[in-house]
C-alpha cells in the first residue's frame, strides 16, 4: 500500500524512554490518538531481536505532545505503548522510493518483554521481532517481495513506464496480505510458543536457521538472494524440514546494497552493472544464473502459471490421492476440489495427463528420491500451465519438502475462503508432521 506524503515541520523526538510492559500496569498515560492520525511510517530495519533498538519514524496529520502511542499484535490486541511527541514529518529527500523517506526519528523502543512475532504501531506500521534463542520453527517473512511491491515514494520494481530498479527498505511498506491470514491464525495456535520469524535478509546470516527443525515460507515470496537459496537448500540437505505456503516462490534474483537498507533488482540482464553473472538480477529461470528453481522448491512459475485467469481450472486443487496422511481429518478424496483462488502458482515438472485428467510427474530432470502430488490446478501462462500441491524428498538424507505452490494458501481467499477450515486443517497436519518427521507420503 502507498502511503500520502505531508509535509510540514520537524519531528520532536520521545520525551521519556519507551516503559516497555504491559499498558495497563503503567503508572501514566498520555494523550489518546486515533490510528488515522497516523498517516504512515516505518521501522529502521527489517527485523530485530529483543536486545535491539528499534527507531520508529511516524508522520502525523497533525501535532500532540506526549501522544500514547499502541503496539498491537497480529490480532490487533493492543500489547504495549509509548509516549512520544508526534508531528507532520517535512520530506528533504528526492527519489523517495529509492533514497528513502528519511524522516526524523518519532521514538526508540526497547522490544525486550516481546516474543518474536510480527506486531504494528497503531495498527499500521509493521515491525518484526525476532528470537534471540533457537525455536522449533522459523517462519520467515517475504519483506523483499513487500518492498519490491511497494509504491511509496513513487515508483515499485512494477511502475511503468520505468520501473524501479532499486527500492529503499527506509520508506512506508504495508503488511503482507498474501500472509496476513495465516499469520493470524498460527498465533492462536499451540505452535505459537515455538516460532521463531524472520525476515529475507535475516537468510544472509549463516546461523540463523540453527536450531530450527521446519523451516515456513509463508505468501508470497518471490524476490530471493543467492545466499538465501542457498542457506534453504544447505537446510533441507542437512536432513531439516521445509513446508513452502506460498505461490511464485524463488521468482527474482536481487542483491541489497551494501548497507542492506536497499533492495537491487535491475530485471533487464544488460542493464545490471554487477560483472559477475551469477548475480545478475534477473529471473531464477535463466541459464544463465544455473540455479533452476525447482532445484529448491520442486515447482516454479512458468510451469504454474495463473490462477485467476481465463483457464479450464476449477480455481481450487483437484485432489490426486485417496491415502495421503495431509488430508487426514478433511473427509478429502481424490477428485474432490479444496476451494483455492489462486492469483500466482508454481508447477512441477509433467510428461502430461493420465486417461482421467490427472498430471503425471516427469522426474527425469529433478530426479528426485520421492515426489508425490497432492492436488492440480490448471492455469495460464500464454499457454496451459498446472499448479501442482506437492509433497517430495531430494535424497534419501534431505529434508522433506512440501509446497502448496498458491500465492493464497495463506491469504483471506485461502485460510478464510470458503475451504478455510480444510486449509487450516492440511496445515495443521503438515506442520505437525514435519516437526515430527512423521511419514507424509502416502500409503498406496
Amino acid at each position: 500500500m502507498a502511503f500520502s506524503i505531508f509535509c510540514m515541520i520537524f519531528i520532536v523526538s520521545c520525551n521519556k524512554a519507551p516503559f516497555n510492559t504491559p499498558t495497563q500496569e503503567r503508572p501514566w498515560n498520555g494523550v489518546p490518538i486515533k490510528s488515522s492520525v497516523i498517516l504512515d511510517g516505518y521501522a529502521d530495519r527489517c527485523s530485530y531481536t529483543i536486545n535491539d533498538t528499534v527507531k520508529i519514524q511516524l508522520n502525523t496529520k497533525q501535532t500532540i505532545k506526549n501522544a500514547s502511542i499502541k503496539l498491537f499484535s497480529i490480532n490487533g490486541e493492543i500489547i504495549d505503548s509509548v509516549l512520544a511527541d508526534i508531528s507532520p514529518q517535512r520530506i528533504q529527500n528526492t527519489n523517495l522510493y529509492e533514497n528513502g523517506y528519511e524522516y526524523n526519528v518519532t521514538f526508540h523502543y526497547t522490544p525486550n518483554k516481546l516474543k518474536s512475532g510480527v506486531y504494528l504501531w497503531e495498527n499500521k506500521i509493521p515491525m518484526l521481532i525476532k528470537a534471540v534463542e533457537s525455536k522449533d520453527i522459523t517462519i520467515l517473512y517475504p519483506s523483499n517481495t513487500e518492498n519490491a511491491y511497494s509504491t511509496s515514494g513513487g515508483k515499485s520494481t512494477y511502475s511503468t513506464p520505468q520501473p524501479a530498479r532499486i527500492v529503499s527498505f527506509q520508506r512506508p511498506i504495508s503488511l503482507s496480505s498474501y500472509s496476513l491470514s495465516f499469520l493470524q491464525w498460527i498465533e492462536k495456535n499451540k505452535f505459537h510458543r515455538k516460532i521463531n520469524y524472520i525476515s529475507d535478509i535475516d537468510l544472509e546470516n549463516d546461523s540463523i536457521l540453527t536450531g530450527t527443525k521446519l523451516l515456513i515460507i509463508v505468501g508470497h515470496s518471490e524476490y530471493w538472494t543467492r545466499k538465501a537459496r542457498l542457506s534453504v537448500d544447505q537446510f533441507v540437505d542437512n536432513g531439516h524440514n521445509l513446508l513452502i505456503l506460498s505461490g511464485n516462490t524463488m521468482w527474482w534474483q536481487v542483491r541489497y546494497s551494501e548497507a542492506k537498507d536497499q533492495l537491487i533488482c535491475y530485471k533487464v540482464l544488460t542493464e545490471d552493472p554487477i560483472q559477475n553473472p551469477l548475480l545478475k538480477t534477473i529471473t531464477w529461470d535463466q541459464i544463465s544464473l544455473k540455479y533452476p528453481i525447482s532445484n529448491s522448491s520442486g515447482a516454479d512459475f512458468n510451469h504454474g502459471g495463473y490462477g485467476l485467469q481465463t483457464d479450464l481450472g476449477w480455481d481450487g486443487y483437484k485432489i490426486c490421492t485417496n491415502n495421503s496422511p495431509l488430508l487426514e481429518g478433511t473427509n478429502l478424496k481424490k477428485g474432490d476440489i479444496i476451494s483455492l483462488p489462486t492469483s500466482e502458482y508454481d508447477g512441477a515438472y509433467l510428461k502430461g495427463f493420465d486417461s482421467n485428467g490427472f498430471p503425471i510427474q516427469d522426474n527425469s530432470t529433478t530426479k528426485f528420491n520421492k515426489s508425490e502430488i497432492i492436488g492440480f490446478d490448471l492455469g495460464f501462462r500464454g499457454s496451459k500451465t498446472c499448479g501442482t500441491f506437492m509433497v517430495f524428498q531430494k535424497t534419501p538424507q534431505s529434508g522433506i519438502i512440501i509446497n502448496t505452490a498458491s500465492t493464497d494458501w495463506c491469504s483471506e481467499r485461502g485460510f478464510n475462503g470458503k475451504d478455510g477450515d480444510k486449509i487450516k486443517i492440511i496445515t495443521q497436519n503438515m506442520i505437525e508432521k514435519l516437526i515430527e518427521n512423521q511419514n507424509v507420503f502416502s500409503l498406496n
